[in-house]
């Protein structure tokens, strides 16, 4: 009889234990947010979209086009260390703000070539942290597309919580993260996919 009992008792623990743990939908939202994360993602990530070299000329427009054409639209790509989705997106053209739906394919495909750009290393940077002007300047373009996200874990390319694409270039941002001993406010560095400024928005149709 005893037995019985204590083997009720477990049971009924363990089964409190394993409703209790099912409910919770953690730090990155509900069970259904991340039913359509999961939706929306590809665990595997392209080889590198062009093999252009630093030193090469600058590309045409119908050449990057014809590089765009083989980036993925329908399902953002995991790239180890880099943000992904975007918490959101919104198009800055003049007074107009625009908020852009992350299932939109132009921002599928920019967010996916820009990772894969940066992760393969067909990318130039800037050698330090953008200058508190220099950053001001990116945040007050007239036309600007500005991504935010949640930073996480240690590295770097994950600790942004802002990346601002304009026409020229990707400024990534780390708001309230000093530099140079105080010296700048945040952090913040210049990306250049493939190694020239293109007219990224336009590129993109945005």
């Amino acid at each position: 009889m005893k037995k019985a009992i204590i083997l009720c008792l477990i049971l009924l623990l363990l089964s409190a234990s394993l409703f209790g743990c099912s409910d919770s939908g953690g730090e990155n939202g509900t069970e259904e947010n991340s039913e359509i994360a999961e939706a929306m993602t590809d665990q595997s990530f392209s080889s590198p979209f062009s093999s252009v070299k630093e030193e090469d000329l600058k590309l045409s427009d119908d050449v990057i086009r014809d590089i765009l054409s083989d980036v993925p639209l329908d399902r953002y790509e995991i790239y180890p260390d880099r943000h992904i989705i975007p918490l959101s997106a919104t198009l800055y053209d003049g007074d107009k703000a625009t908020p852009i739906n992350i299932n939109d394919p132009r921002l599928i495909s920019l967010i996916n070539f820009y990772n894969n750009s940066v992760y393969h290393g067909y990318y130039s940077y800037t050698q330090g942290v953008l200058s508190t002007s220099d950053l001001e300047s990116a945040e007050s373009e007239s036309k600007r597309l500005v991504l935010t996200y949640a930073p996480y874990g240690e590295e770097l390319a994950t600790l942004y919580d802002t990346i601002i694409v304009t026409e020229k270039w990707f400024v990534a941002v780390c708001h309230d993260v000093p530099a140079y001993d105080g010296e700048y406010p945040d952090t913040a560095f210049g990306h250049i996919p493939l190694y020239n400024y293109y007219d990224w928005l336009e590129l993109f149709d945005f």
